[in-house]
């Protein structure tokens, strides 16, 4: 199926939203891309999403070596973000912040939400998708 990323510039940030193709050469092209837009922005830059690959991948990973050269992980590295999975490769879903805009932005936290509490009730979020959310909470400086 055909990927996209979509950019959004704001006021003191760019933020790339994406869904990385499962074909290692396409990702590949896809991340080059990304980073290489990035590269140019004057603003901190983060990119978001399912990116089909992992850090912890240390022979099957075809993005994260590009990734790690521009980027840090900003979000929550424990645990696994697809449900149900307690092997080592089920982390896929990141926030990643451009190193060159890492002095303008403070990560104050950063969680894998695996469930919630709504009126009282917990629900798991693993029953309502087959990745759960990650966010990063910040501070611009």
């Amino acid at each position: 199926e055909p990927r996209a990323a979509i950019q959004l510039e704001l006021e003191k940030f760019v933020f790339i939203a994406t869904h990385s193709d499962l074909n290692n050469e396409k990702r590949r092209q896809g991340t080059k891309i990304i980073c290489n837009d990035s590269r140019e922005m004057k603003k901190p830059v983060f990119v978001a999403g399912d990116l089909n690959d992992s850090f912890r991948w240390s022979r099957n990973s075809a993005s994260f070596p590009l990734y790690q050269k521009d980027f840090i992980i900003a979000s929550d590295t424990v645990g696994n973000t697809i449900p149900g999975r307690t092997d080592n490769g089920a982390l896929i879903d990141f926030i990643l912040l451009s190193k060159k805009g890492k002095n303008k932005i403070k990560i104050v936290d950063s969680k894998i939400v695996r469930e919630i509490n709504i009126e009282g009730k917990t629900i798991d979020l693993g029953e309502i998708s087959d990745h759960y959310p990650v966010f990063t909470d910040i501070i611009c400086k």
